[in-house]
């Protein structure tokens, strides 16, 4: 499975914002600290939980309703550092409790509640110059956004999901571009991947799973 247009579904520069009613501008930025010391730039961001809700009739996991908007899951609950060569991130939030939440289905997840499960952490960059489409096949494209990474997957059973990697220039996106400037803005977002299968792992948490609308995400503006 690969990020695609038809799997991300909105246009440019919205692809996790789409509906966030919650996230004005003073939500994507006046919300940010960021310091500046060494070469390093910090910044902190919310993390806004899905906009997938579980229908009130629903016979399982998958029968979701789309509330249009997102509200705050975690406040500062996500990190991001930049240097001139590399990004680092890191989201800490408190693990959703299973079988509350909507529930990704397909090859790398399971629409089953656990504990334990699986998510993973995903980077988006935003690069006005690369364009959004793939340099390794130009007709596949363009995506919403320029670069898309992995950055951890764990299996989780504990109150506490922590989530956190690095990037830089040498990194192999997932999809679309490698890094070229660390400063772009930056999308974060955690996917769920359900209750543990053996059969699938590791894949289960090395692999995108479900669509913006299931994802916890957090916004950073370009430095």
């Amino acid at each position: 499975m690969t990020f695609d247009q038809q799997t991300i579904g909105v246009s440019r520069r919205r692809v996790l914002q789409t509906g966030a009613v919650a996230i004005t501008t003073a939500g994507i930025s006046g919300l940010a600290a960021a310091n500046r010391g060494g070469g390093v730039t910090k910044q902190t961001e919310d993390v806004y939980g899905p906009m997938l809700e579980l229908a009130d009739d629903y016979e399982d996991l998958t029968d979701c309703e789309d509330t249009g908007d997102r509200s705050v899951y975690e406040n500062n609950g996500a990190i991001l550092r930049r240097n001139p060569n590399s990004i680092s991130a890191m989201v800490s939030i408190d693990t959703p409790e299973p079988g509350t939440y909507c529930y990704a289905d397909g090859d790398t997840a399971v629409a089953e509640a656990g504990p334990p499960e699986g998510f993973t952490l995903w980077l988006f960059t935003f690069d006005e110059e690369q364009g959004g489409f793939d340099p390794d096949d130009p007709d596949e494209g363009p995506f919403p956004w320029s670069g898309a990474f992995f950055i951890a997957g764990h299996i989780v059973g504990g109150p506490n999901l922590n989530l956190s990697g690095q990037i830089s220039r040498q990194t192999e996106p997932f999809g679309g571009f490698p890094l070229e400037n660390p400063n772009v803005e930056v999308h974060l977002a955690v996917a769920p991947h359900g209750a543990l299968d053996p059969a699938i792992m590791p894949e289960q948490i090395q692999t995108p799973a479900g669509t913006p609308g299931h994802w916890w995400v957090s916004f950073f503006d370009e430095e």
